[in-house]
């Protein structure tokens, strides 16, 4: 199957075939012949069209597909290939789309990232955010939120705050009317991975409103990261908390370079890469999403997919995965630096309720920090990315579990 360009010329106002007859020739010459050709186009192809490019193509005409642009849902393309006999019908599928295109419910989730203003930079969140909102038949509204704009309004007030010392803020979100104003309208905040120190700020000062005012919150990687800060600062107190990567002089350096990544000088293609194990551990919530999807509670059935992995039976061997006895999981991660295996904070941050609910199998590396539910409706966050596993027939459960929390927020 070969997916070529018919482009629509506006100022011959025309269909040009030559392009798709150029890229099959091509493929030809290294050995490669189709026996479908399936064509990209934004107008409808005529018939004549279509004929002459079976014929010039070496390709049976019932073989060349039209793909037109669709105007509501990508996961409507399947549905209109499925018309001109490329696939059998599916009613999964039919369904799937439905959800995408004719959603019952809508929710707002807030993206608090540093690179807001590339959309391509967070694709696999948006995907994974859509997927989710399938899953619970709701529409999503991504609301794209730059990190720096709440630091930069957070300065402003602090620097109000300074000239008149009985102005005091009851939180840090509630510093300026501007945070306030961009995250008041949201039913759930997802604070994404990302490098260096741009924007740091800013995603803290998102996580410490989601957290104060019991609102949804997943983060993921540095996301995470930036979740053991906060949690650090302003419910242990140790207001200078940092990652070495943004403060190597931090007194509390709650985030560290990993030990295997000390002597790295060559940073092409050395980070932490790829599928990597992570324990649960029984009774927290990391567990129980994750145990949704083993039961199939989150995925279509009746698709074949790459789905997130579920947890498999624990290893009694393995001390970790004997304490923490809820299974082992597989996620795909992507870093240099971790919650610091060394010193007091793993142990004072659970003394002050961030429950560690997923850690590597020989327990040195954190992988899911989390609050009961008891004291937040979903905060959640993990060291690796779930927006990579997650499918259209199969959304990853961190996601599913977001949106799901923030529907039932929007109900009270």
């Amino acid at each position: 199957m070969h997916l070529t360009l018919v482009p629509y010329l506006k100022a011959a106002g025309e269909l040009k075939t030559k392009p798709s007859q150029h890229s099959v020739g091509q493929l030809r010459n290294i050995g490669i012949i189709p026996d479908i050709l399936v064509c990209r186009t934004e107008m409808t192809i005529p018939e004549e069209h279509l004929q002459k490019l079976a014929l010039f193509c070496n390709v049976k005409r019932e073989c060349v597909i039209e793909e037109k642009d669709v105007t509501d849902s990508v996961y409507a393309v399947p549905r209109e290939l499925r018309k001109q006999g490329l696939d059998e019908k599916h009613t999964v599928w039919d369904t799937l789309v439905r959800k995408a295109t004719q959603p019952k419910k809508t929710c707002r989730i807030a993206l608090v990232g540093k690179y807001i203003s590339i959309r391509d930079a967070y694709k696999s969140v948006h995907e994974a955010l859509q997927h989710a909102g399938m899953a619970n038949d709701c529409k999503v509204e991504v609301v794209p939120i730059e990190a720096e704009e709440l630091l930069a309004a957070k300065n402003a007030e602090s620097a109000k705050i300074s000239l008149n010392p009985t102005r005091r803020p009851q939180s840090l979100c509630d510093l300026c009317d501007l945070c306030g104003k961009k995250l008041s309208n949201i039913d759930g905040i997802l604070v994404p991975g990302g490098f260096g120190a741009r924007g740091v700020e800013g995603k803290i000062a998102a996580i410490r409103y989601a957290r104060e005012h019991k609102i949804p919150f997943l983060g993921i990687c540095l996301g995470m990261q930036c979740t053991v800060i906060e949690y650090a600062r302003n419910v242990l107190g140790w207001k200078d908390a940092n990652s070495t990567e943004f403060d190597e002089r931090t007194t509390h350096p709650v985030i560290d370079l990993m030990e295997e990544q000390r002597g790295v000088t060559q940073k092409g293609g050395t980070m932490r890469l790829g599928a990597y194990p992570c324990v649960l551990r029984k009774g927290t919530l990391a567990a129980k999403l994750y145990k949704n999807v083993m039961t199939g509670l989150t995925r279509f059935t009746g698709l074949s997919g790459d789905a997130p992995q579920t947890p498999n039976p624990v290893n009694p061997v393995n001390p970790v995965e004997q304490k923490y006895a809820a299974g082992v999981i597989s996620e795909r991660h992507r870093h240099r630096y971790e919650l610091a295996y060394d010193g007091e904070a793993r142990e004072k941050l659970e003394s002050a309720g961030l429950r560690i609910s997923g850690l590597s199998p020989d327990g040195k590396l954190v992988e899911i920090v989390e609050l009961p539910l008891t004291k937040h409706p979903y905060f959640i966050a993990g060291q690796f990315h779930p927006e990579f596993k997650s499918r259209p027939t199969a959304p990853h459960p961190l996601f599913v579990g977001l949106v799901t929390a923030a529907l039932k927020g929007k109900t009270k």
